[in-house]
């Protein structure tokens, strides 16, 4: 039994870890418009040094803190792009939570114009051996979404592109928006009914996909399955998804549980 609990505060860990690495690289390639991303593992006496190097935007020294603050957005001494306007505070917010939970340091340093780098620590873990099995275990089915149609609305190119890529590959008709309007407009000209709708919960114009929510089944039903996606660990959500009747997956989005999501939400195995 013991051997088993370190295997899964194993599998837990690494979970963890990967989560924050994909925010980190997110963030990089997000504010890296010339040079590129580096992504570095070594040692470092006890422990692992994981590095997400980039040469983007940089961040203000007297900026470096705040940033780790849900939904701040760096003041940038230029414009910025659309595509860098969202996430920043939100992804970081959720790195420092998780390593805080880890009790892995993180760090950083940067020079504006020149790029960023942030450092986790992790402290080496001692491989555990897999307890033997009796008979291999079954493969899961893959789950198919033929001749479904998911309807996705998401502001943000990476993350719509991304979801649009994953259910396309699982079989799934997918009709994609980025705006509470554009999906009201093609809702009042179709005949078709959606199997599933995936929402973000913040949308421009200070809109939300709970207003996506009652749009779509006032238009399709009270009964239309809904998944709501969002970077927010804010305490709320979780009201608001019970009395709206929608299932909350949190950012960055990570195919397996996507997945197995979607199979709850179609009834499917």
């Amino acid at each position: 039994m013991r051997r088993v609990d370190c295997a899964s505060t194993c599998v837990r860990r690494t979970h963890t870890v990967e989560r924050i690495l994909r925010n980190l690289i997110s963030n990089a390639i997000r504010y890296t418009e010339d040079g590129g991303v580096l992504v570095s593992c070594r040692p470092r006496g006890d422990h692992l040094c994981l590095q997400v190097w980039d040469s983007g935007l940089g961040i203000l020294p007297k900026e470096q803190e705040r940033i780790f603050e849900e939904f701040y957005q760096t003041q940038s001494k230029r414009p910025l792009e659309p595509h860098h306007r969202k996430g920043l505070g939100l992804g970081l917010a959720i790195v420092k939570r998780l390593a805080k939970l880890m009790d892995a340091p993180l760090t950083l340093r940067s020079r504006v114009g020149h790029g960023t780098v942030f450092t986790l620590l992790l402290p080496v873990g001692k491989a555990v051996r897999a307890p033997m099995a009796d008979t291999p275990p079954r493969a899961r089915p893959p789950l198919t979404l033929d001749r479904r149609h998911i309807v996705v609305v998401e502001d943000e190119p990476a993350v719509a592109e991304g979801l649009e890529i994953l259910l396309k590959g699982w079989g799934a008709t997918v009709s994609a928006f980025d705006t509470l309007d554009a999906v009201a407009a093609w809702a009042a000209h179709t005949e078709v009914r959606p199997d599933l709708l995936i929402a973000d919960y913040r949308l421009p114009e200070q809109r939300t996909g709970i207003e996506v929510i009652h749009l779509m089944r006032a238009h399709f039903g009270a009964d239309l399955p809904v998944i709501m996606v969002t970077g927010s660990t804010m305490s709320g959500h979780e009201n608001e998804a019970r009395s709206e009747d929608f299932h909350l997956l949190l950012k960055p989005v990570i195919p397996t549980r996507l997945r197995a999501l979607i199979a709850f939400k179609l009834g499917q195995r």
